[in-house]
């Protein structure tokens, strides 16, 4: 009886030994090198485009829960003639299966001179990671939102539902009522001419007082903390940056996406709309304004009075 319990005991342990043995080749299989990644990347993006490929930048998203999801940015020209896109950057998503191979989910190719900048974040709370880009050429921008939809397959798919072309301004998620769910400040498109230097209020910013100027740091660190910058690593001034970010001159809506589409809920946020009244009023006081600046101003006030009576 005793031997026969030995000999489980060994049998047992053996296949405990393999099992570890078995994990331990799989998690070093899973470990890819960027470099790895990046060189499929080139070798699909080569083939699927007719193209030539540039650097390419290597992330894993955080955020699928178990799978091991990357990102490949990097920039292409198109080889042929009369293409509709002829250069720009492309955005390829692959997935790490068990074996350690690579899986193209999706891919995205984006036109522009300027590198797009990614930002992975949860719009609607489903647990899956939505795509927020901006990118641009010359001196405009574009921005673009898209949710995150898995097929029948289990595939993963971005699904542009808003984009915001020809503009001066960035689109940054941020939470005005501290419940994990983002909303974006989207500025009046009228009002984006303040944003070009010596035009509108911008040129005005050395005239603000000091507590006006910490006031709006501090707003827009409050309710944009929780979302990870891409410009956080740039030299941008934090009241430039804040004022850029969160539309402080300009009349906006508030807009948040779910259901794979956006919803105006501006009328949702009565009193934030009251804390930027009220920061409009203490800027009007400002001396040495200019009449482009009060007139910008005059239109922000009254666009604000006028959603806070809004039902």
């Amino acid at each position: 009886m005793n031997k026969k319990l030995k000999i489980v005991g060994l049998a047992l342990t053996m296949t405990l030994f393999i099992i570890a043995i078995t994990y331990s080749l799989r998690k070093q299989a899973l470990n890819l090198t960027n470099a790895e990644i990046a060189s499929e990347a080139a070798s699909l993006i080569s083939s699927k485009a007719d193209s030539v490929v540039g650097d390419i930048q290597v992330s894993e998203i955080s955020g699928f829960k178990s799978r091991k999801v990357f990102a490949a940015l990097g920039s292409y020209k198109n080889n042929k003639t009369g293409s509709a896109i002829p250069y720009g950057y492309f955005i390829l998503v692959f997935e790490e299966n068990p074996s350690g191979k690579l899986e193209e989910q999706t891919t995205i190719f984006y036109p522009g001179d300027y590198k797009p900048r990614l930002l992975f974040v949860d719009l609607n709370h489903d647990d899956i990671i939505d795509l927020i880009i901006h990118s641009g050429e010359e001196d405009v921008f574009d921005n673009s939102v898209f949710m995150t939809s898995l097929t029948n397959k289990n595939k993963i798919r971005f699904n542009e539902v808003y984009k915001n072309s020809d503009s001066h301004t960035y689109l940054y998620p941020v939470d005005l009522n501290q419940d994990g769910i983002p909303e974006f400040i989207i500025p009046v498109q009228e009002d984006v001419e303040s944003y070009f230097p010596n035009r509108g209020c911008f040129a005005e910013l050395e005239y603000l007082s000091p507590t006006i100027q910490n006031q709006i740091k501090s707003d827009y660190a409050s309710i944009s903390k929780i979302f990870e910058d891409p410009e956080k690593n740039l030299e941008t001034p934090a009241l430039i940056s804040a004022i850029e970010k969160g539309h402080y001159f300009d009349r906006f809506q508030i807009l948040q996406f779910s259901s794979g589409q956006s919803q105006d809920v501006t009328h949702n946020f009565k009193s934030y709309l009251k804390q930027r009244e009220l920061l409009i009023q203490e800027i009007q006081k400002t001396n040495y304004l200019t009449d482009d600046c009060k007139v910008q101003l005059n239109q922000t006030a009254q666009y604000l009075e006028e959603w806070k009576s809004t039902p």
